[in-house]
């Protein structure tokens, strides 16, 4: 009797730990679906590229005018690895110590030149 009933606790005890490994790994699901999107940029924010200043880093250019990170790396000359969420000042005197402004002069060609190779599509009147 009593081995019938440590059996019978057995089975009960790993259903619950199963029924808690599925909701673990459904809620992580869940979480990675909602974070799985179509991987474009959003629209921009901003247009005004003279509205770009020296104290924005690159990552904050890329999200408001809507221009891939990488390109505007590419386009100023640096490398993106730790410089990410560094100033277009600090960018500047790092790589380019003896030209001043070259860096934000370089984003804002950046961000123009995007701008005029992806034109925003305009919303529609209501």
């Amino acid at each position: 009797m009593k081995t019938k009933q440590k059996n019978s606790m057995l089975v009960v005890v790993l259903i619950i730990i199963g029924i808690i490994i599925s909701v673990m790994f459904g809620m992580r699901l869940l979480r990675s679906m909602r974070q799985v999107q179509i991987h474009r940029m959003p629209p921009p924010v901003s247009t005004d590229v003279e509205e770009i200043h020296d104290w924005m880093p690159i990552h904050y250019v890329s999200k408001i005018y809507g221009v891939p990170e990488s390109y505007l790396f590419q386009q100023a000359g640096i490398k993106p690895g730790t410089n990410r969420k560094k100033s277009l000042t600090e960018l500047n005197e790092i790589y380019f110590p003896d030209q001043p402004g070259l860096v934000l002069e370089r984003v804002k060609t950046a961000v123009y030149n995007y701008q005029q190779a992806h034109p925003t599509p305009e919303k529609p009147s209501q």
